[in-house]
């Protein structure tokens, strides 16, 4: 009987638990600064990923959930990692995880190519 009632809630918070990712967009260039496009640039070998997350505890987001903010942070992340000055060839996703009324996450995460200034 023990080991049903343990099946049981671990089943119950199986199906209670959401997940979620879904593709956001694709874009031809992204940055979060202003660009002199005057000058030339070339693109890095390697693409660049960055993130930015906001958790969910209970109900509440620990910071700002609006998609510009979390896309803005995950571009100006990416273009920290890589020195860049802007992000080509770029793809937006976002991630929700949440276990109800206990925890979760919002993830936006963007990969593209990112291009240094010669």
């Amino acid at each position: 009987m023990k080991k049903i009632l343990h099946l049981a809630i671990i089943f119950s918070l199986a199906v209670a638990t959401g997940y979620c990712s879904s593709a956001q967009g694709s874009y031809a260039i992204l940055s979060s600064k202003e660009v002199d496009f005057s000058k030339e640039y070339k693109q890095q070998e390697s693409k660049v990923i960055g993130k930015k997350s906001v958790p969910l505890i209970i109900v509440f987001p620990l910071g700002n959930t609006s998609v510009g903010a979390l896309m803005k942070g995950a571009v100006e992340d990416a273009i920290q990692k890589s020195d860049a000055a802007y992000l080509g060839e770029v793809t937006v996703t976002s991630t929700f995880f949440y276990i109800p009324f206990i925890y979760g996450n919002i993830e936006y995460t963007v990969e593209g190519k990112a291009f240094v200034e010669k």
